[in-house]
């Protein structure tokens, strides 16, 4: 853009874009003024705007070509008619919708108010509560609680013919359709008593699901006799050689088995009575000498009734023989099963056996139970066997 600069209506000096003059105007005196002249090409706008209840701006640019803008006019339109100043105050003396858009104040000043206070009993029906006719309008409304006894009029009324039993092979069903039962309704199972099952070797079923006990369910003792059909009978004893087998199984009778040729060996030695003596350390020792006797060669097999003797001489030396010793034991007798291993040993003291400790009863008798209760407890520790016998006015429950 350039800029025109003149003094005294000469033109002295033209800056453009870009360039810069120093006017040597120092220590000079200026007879008239400088004027600096923006030659631009500038572009005249205007623009119109309305008021309204926000901010408003408005850019304005010139066109391609133009340097700037220039005689720009803003017109500026008057507040539309829907926006007032309220003003002054008005006056409410009587119920109703009243118009206050013309007004900054509204007061109200009604001398007569004449409320009704009404009372509401629940129903089931939507109810409208308004105040009668006389009365500016509703005071305290009162709304009645529900009754505990009230019962809706779609809930279905039933009785006791409503309810149906049907017995299938696994449950006991009792059917009570939904609604409202005026008083109770009872339905009893099928009662068995008491039963007594004898034990047998198959699976019992003692009560069907579908059956009511009102008895003891008892289960009989397995006889001390009985044996299983598993178990066989009398089996066959056999003889090996020297061995006897003896199948396990169940014998009803004594049973014997002959031993044919066995063999049999016979010694005779002559008369000796040694002389045996035995120390506190349980060391035994005997005499010596020897003694003349006979004896029949052994034979392998074969059963022999009679034989020849061949004599023998058998020196019968002195010895001695340290028995196995155990000292003197003290036990104190328990729940559990205790051994002295004394079995081939020599006894260097007493075994003594403590009394059986105070803790330790011997249970006897037995304690009937007719009657319990949810909380009812029994001291069955001096007993040896408990009689449940209730029925169902024994039972009480909470």
């Amino acid at each position: 853009m350039p800029t025109n600069i003149t003094y005294k209506n000469s033109t002295l000096t033209t800056i453009t874009n870009g360039q810069s003059k120093i006017l040597k105007t120092i220590g000079k005196y200026m007879e008239d003024d400088l004027i600096i002249t923006n030659m631009a090409n500038n572009q005249s706008s205007s623009i119109t705007l309305t008021p309204t209840t926000y901010q408003q701006i408005q850019n304005i640019t010139p066109d391609s070509g133009y340097e700037g803008l220039s005689g720009v006019t803003v017109t500026v339109n008057p507040i539309p008619s829907q926006y007032i100043i309220p003003a002054g105050t008005i006056t409410i003396t009587s119920n109703g919708t009243h118009d206050v858009s013309q007004y900054a104040d509204a007061e109200v000043n009604i001398s007569t108010v004449n409320n009704q206070n009404k009372t509401v009993v629940p129903s089931e029906t939507t109810q409208s509560i308004t105040a009668d006719t006389g009365y500016s309008g509703l005071g305290t409304v009162t709304i009645n609680g529900i009754t505990n006894t009230y019962v809706g009029s779609s809930v279905p009324r039933r009785s006791g013919t409503d309810v149906s039993t049907t017995i299938t092979s696994n449950y006991y069903i009792t059917a009570i359709p939904s609604g409202y039962y005026a008083e109770s309704v009872q339905r009893n199972m099928p009662d068995v008593g008491a039963i007594t099952i004898i034990p047998s070797e198959t699976s019992q079923i003692a009560v069907s699901a579908d059956r009511h006990v009102s008895g003891n369910i008892t289960v009989a003792a397995i006889t001390p006799t009985y044996v299983g059909s598993e178990i066989t009978t009398n089996p066959t004893i056999t003889v090996s050689g020297p061995t006897v087998t003896v199948p396990s199984g169940y014998y009803d009778s004594q049973q014997t088995k002959t031993i044919a040729n066995a063999v049999t060996t016979e010694i005779t030695v002559g008369a000796f009575t040694p002389t045996i003596s035995v120390d506190n350390n349980g060391l035994i020792s005997t005499n010596s000498t020897t003694r003349g006797g006979s004896y029949m060669p052994i034979q392998t097999s074969g059963y022999i009734s009679s034989f020849e003797k061949i004599r023998y001489n058998m020196p019968i030396g002195a010895s001695t023989y340290q028995l196995p010793t155990l000292p003197a034991q003290s036990f104190t007798p328990s729940s559990s099963t205790q051994t002295v291993t004394s079995t081939g040993k020599y006894m260097l003291g007493d075994i003594t056996v403590e009394p059986i400790p105070s803790q330790y009863i011997v249970p006897s008798g037995t304690l009937t139970i007719t009657s319990v209760d949810t909380t009812t407890t029994f001291d069955a520790t001096n007993y040896a066997s408990v009689a449940v016998n209730l029925k169902n006015a024994d039972v009480t429950a909470y």
